[in-house]
């Protein structure tokens, strides 16, 4: 990527750097309850430029599964991490609305990870 890559160390809730082309949240919101999902990507929206895109990858929960076993993650965040919790593509969708962005598309993975983009 000739110098294109840059990771930057800090906290989201302070402030993110601006004028990247992409940010990249990787398995960071389900971590937080929905205000604090709201406030971390405040910050990336505000730090980014029109043609920026934001990725989110995250375990997306199937609202159709019928699998009990798919949701322990989901069990455990809360457990863990009290309002913390895995997601549906709505909820993130909603998030995103949320924080000022549209919601682009969503990548399947050959992982339980899915890739959602979005747009300021």
């Amino acid at each position: 990527m000739a110098g294109r890559i840059d990771a930057k160390g800090g906290s989201f809730f302070e402030g993110i750097p601006a004028g990247a082309d992409i940010y990249l949240l990787i398995k960071v919101l389900h971590d937080w309850s929905d205000p604090d999902c709201i406030k971390i990507l405040h910050a990336c929206h505000a730090a980014m430029g029109p043609g920026s895109l934001l990725l989110v990858c995250e375990q997306i929960l199937d609202p159709e599964c019928e699998d009990p076993s798919a949701y322990l993650i989901d069990t455990h965040m809360m457990a863990m991490f009290g309002q913390a919790r895995e997601r549906s593509e709505k909820d993130f969708h909603q998030l995103f609305r949320s924080a000022g962005f549209a919601p682009a598309r969503t990548i399947s993975t050959a992982s339980r990870i899915s890739i959602l983009e979005a747009v300021p």
